[in-house]
């Protein structure tokens, strides 16, 4: 997207929402291999373990802090119980089917988010962003036929799909509710609290709570490594840039940079784990990505138009008789 027009921090915004969108494009193949050594639950539960260790450390030094109070609590609330779903549905989704399929079902996010903006927030597409939003589901359906074909993509996987578009959506309309009353730091630290909870608890209901079996996988490196990514470019690093930039950006300007993920997550999965890509999907996978860019450039022309409006309103051009 052009950077005319925008001032300092929407620049620094923009620059992170990409920065954050291609260190979550290798999140769900570092999920994938952390599960082939553990199951799901633990993975989650310990991802969000040391996430939250490591954002307690600077509260805890006195270079972070944390005020949750406000009337506006309930939209942080809100939001920090939708980030333990998104990651259930995100995890399993890549268990029950794989990266390459997960990853371009992700790029639907920017029409569900312009769905879920329009109501939440207002934020009416443009008739060209509509127009491009079509691309991407005609792309998403042409990409669960061949799954389905293959044995990739069965009911199960498709709900689990949808459920990764629905949450996206509503956790960035909802995030970008609560930046004006929250920093990005308090925000991604309520979220990480919430999916902890929630991970963990379930993670020790399905062995017993014994301590050991729980923590077991930490000393395979194949589950370490991975894990440790995870924590710290995509469950912490990520979250904080793109938290900073859903209060610079609009919901359907942010959710556009999510074609950067679905090209480096299916470069990452067909390269690094050998997932196969039919032609069909190949031809899904193009039109999703021309959806995005027209979406992309369409939103680009209707903050141009906007800002210019603005221009216009704060500096009328003088009455010279003529």
């Amino acid at each position: 997207m052009s950077l005319n027009g925008r001032n300092k921090a929407e620049i620094v915004a923009v620059i992170l929402a990409i920065t954050g969108n291609v260190f979550w494009g290798f999140s769900n193949m570092l999920i994938k291999v952390a599960m082939s050594v553990a199951d799901s639950w633990i993975v989650l539960a310990l991802r969000f373990d040391m996430a939250l260790l490591l954002l307690t450390i600077p509260v805890l030094l006195g270079r972070q802090k944390l005020h949750f109070g406000g009337r506006k609590f309930k939209l942080l609330l809100i939001l920090a119980l939708l980030e333990p779903v998104y990651y259930f549905f995100e995890s399993f989704a890549i268990k029950y089917t794989n990266v390459t399929y997960a990853s371009v079902v992700q790029a639907l996010t920017p029409v569900t988010a312009a769905i879920a903006a329009a109501i939440v927030l207002s934020e009416i597409p443009t008739r060209k962003q509509a127009f491009f939003a079509l691309f991407p589901v005609v792309g998403i359906l042409l990409m669960v036929l061949s799954g389905n074909r293959l044995g990739i993509v069965d009911g199960f996987g498709i709900f689990l799909l949808a459920g990764i578009c629905i949450t996206s959506a509503v956790l960035r309309s909802f995030n970008r509710s609560a930046a004006p009353y929250f920093s990005a730091y308090e925000r991604t630290y309520a979220m990480m609290l919430a999916s902890c909870l929630v991970f963990n608890f379930r993670a020790l209901m399905l062995v017993n709570f014994d301590l050991g079996t729980f923590l077991s996988p930490l000393g395979n490196p194949v589950f370490l490594i991975p894990v440790v990514l995870l924590v710290i470019f995509c469950s912490i690093g990520s979250s904080i840039m793109v938290n900073f930039a859903a209060s610079r950006l609009s919901v359907m300007e942010l959710a556009s940079y999510s074609s950067i993920c679905t090209i480096v997550s299916m470069f990452s999965g067909i390269v690094f784990l050998h997932e196969p890509l039919t032609f069909q999907s190949f031809i899904g996978t193009v039109l999703v990505l021309i959806g995005l860019r027209g979406m992309n450039k369409a939103a680009a022309e209707a903050y141009t138009l906007s800002a210019a409006d603005n221009n216009a309103e704060t500096n009328p051009v003088p009455d010279n008789g003529k």
